[in-house]
């Protein structure tokens, strides 16, 4: 027998000693130092026995419903209201407050929040799309082909910024006009928008996909002077300025 029973069964007998002998519920609580309620409860039941039948069967009345709360709880009915109403249907005599108590600490538990998966920024994406798969690390195609599964449209322009980058390598002017006509076709509007400004200067782009001539030497000389020039402002005047360059070159 648990300590709480042998309590329950002297404070019983010593209740309904009192109770024969005429004392009041007030009388008997004021004697005994205890709450009028708890006066009541034992006053109602023959043996200690049956109150703790009443209160659910045991030192705690909800733990035989235990199981089935936590399962409730985890269908989705987390309103004690509710709970309560279901394991008293089920024969549990204790009162609401004590449900609402007990499950109170699942409450506090939050649980574990979801996995979110860190999405790359404007740039790192067009960074991943125009790149060649041999050259994205492991975890960076992994994201790529997650984007790709997720998103049509982001697949359907990761092939053709592919195939773009291709003609630019390769230099296949010839196969420009087809991509073109896919991107109008099937291409996002950013594409599209990129490939109407091809034709703004189309002669020009042709031939810088085509042939192998190119102005970068005249660019790299016309930045050479620039830079002599920014160095010697304020410093020098033009014959001095005139033999750095010729002595550079």
């Amino acid at each position: 027998m648990s300590r709480i029973q042998i309590r329950n069964e002297r404070r019983h007998t010593e209740i309904h000693a009192l109770r024969s002998r005429g004392l009041t519920i007030a009388a008997i609580a004021d004697q005994l130092h205890l709450n009028r309620t708890t006066v009541r409860r034992f006053v109602r039941v023959r043996s200690a026995a049956d109150l703790l039948r009443a209160t659910g069967q045991g030192p705690r009345g909800l733990d035989r419903f235990t199981p089935y709360l936590v399962r409730r709880w985890r269908e989705g009915c987390q309103v004690a209201a509710y709970l309560y109403n279901e394991v008293h249907t089920l024969g549990y005599r204790g009162s609401k407050r004590t449900v609402r108590r007990f499950v109170q600490s699942w409450r506090k538990t939050n649980p574990p929040p979801p996995v979110r998966r860190t999405l790359p920024g404007p740039q790192n994406l067009s960074w991943l799309l125009l790149r060649r798969r041999c050259e994205l690390e492991d975890a960076e195609r992994l994201l790529l082909t997650d984007l790709c599964r997720r998103s049509s449209e982001l697949a359907a322009s990761r092939r053709l910024a592919q195939r773009f980058m291709v003609i630019v390598r390769e230099r296949r002017g010839t196969q420009l006009e087809q991509w073109i006509a896919d991107v109008q076709s099937t291409g996002p509007p950013e594409l599209r928008g990129f490939s109407r400004n091809l034709r703004r200067d189309w002669l020009a782009v042709q031939a810088g996909f085509t042939v192998h001539w190119s102005s970068g030497p005249v660019e790299g000389n016309i930045n050479r002077l620039k830079l002599i020039k920014r160095q010697m402002f304020g410093r020098a005047k033009f014959d001095l300025l005139r033999k750095r360059v010729l002595l550079a070159s």
